[in-house]
């Protein structure tokens, strides 16, 4: 992944992806000095975060204030967002659209913004369509990606159409869990530790599922870069409660139209 700066701060896209020229995005992390969280709850710097947010809008060139947030409770709602939503959770927690942990629109200028710090953070791409999802083991576990195609699907959007990035989150090397965790990973997704420990890796469990309901593999993009262990990043596995919050913040704007 490139690495962008702006206030000091620390964003990231992949290389050349996806090809759609209406589709923005950036995924931002931790900055050299531990700054860069973009959660406003937990009691977390919530001015801070603020001007983060607009560090960020202010580079996909939106307004800040429009930033679309729902609550990700680790759950497989997915929600259909319009222009109506424009703002909510973009200035109050309080306000986040609840209960899911998923995002879709195909309106211009609603900027959907997903808060992760180790869970996998999805985006979703196609002409006319743009979607972001929140990805823990329990969110996977239960099906949030297939749930994700479903609607996407109903929005008449097919699997073979869509481009998909698996941005960085915590991979098995950092990733030890119980065997109460590990009974619901797939194998191909997780190894043995020491004793009774597993080691689980998120991005692959993510890209297996893409894969098997249907997106190309040429059409998707994994950062394979574990937060548990780089400190660019905000990880939750390495920090503990207090830390951070990545985020990703992607929008559909209407193409240039020239003179």
């Amino acid at each position: 992944m490139k690495c962008i700066l702006q206030n000091h701060l620390r964003g990231f896209q992949f290389e050349s992806w996806p090809p759609l020229a209406d589709v923005h995005y950036v995924f931002a992390g931790r900055s050299e000095n531990g700054q860069g969280n973009l959660s406003l709850s937990g009691g977390r710097d919530a001015q801070a975060a603020l001007a983060a947010r607009k560090t960020w809008c202010d580079f996909l060139q939106i307004p800040a204030a429009d930033l679309v947030v729902g609550s990700q409770v680790h759950g497989t709602q997915v929600r259909v967002v319009t222009n109506k939503d424009r703002g909510r959770g973009a200035m109050d927690p309080q306000s986040v659209l609840p209960n899911c942990d998923a995002l879709v629109t195909t309106d211009y200028q609603v900027p959907l913004f997903l808060a992760v710090a180790d869970c996998c953070a999805l985006l979703f791409a196609a002409p006319g369509v743009v979607a972001v999802a929140h990805a823990g083991w329990r969110g996977m576990e239960a099906g949030v990606i297939p749930q994700v195609l479903r609607q996407l699907q109903n929005l008449g959007f097919a699997p073979a159409q869509l481009h998909v990035g698996i941005f960085p989150c915590i991979a098995a090397e950092s990733y030890e869990v119980g065997p109460e965790v590990a009974e619901q990973v797939p194998s191909f997704a997780k190894y043995r530790g020491q004793g009774d420990r597993w080691q689980v890796d998120m991005g692959l469990w993510a890209q297996h599922v893409l894969l098997q309901v249907g997106i190309s593999l040429k059409h998707l993009r994994r950062a394979k870069i574990d937060t548990g262990c780089d400190t660019r990043f905000f990880s939750h596995r390495r920090q503990g409660l207090g830390a951070g919050r990545n985020a990703l913040i992607a929008v559909r704007k209407p193409p240039l139209i020239n003179a």
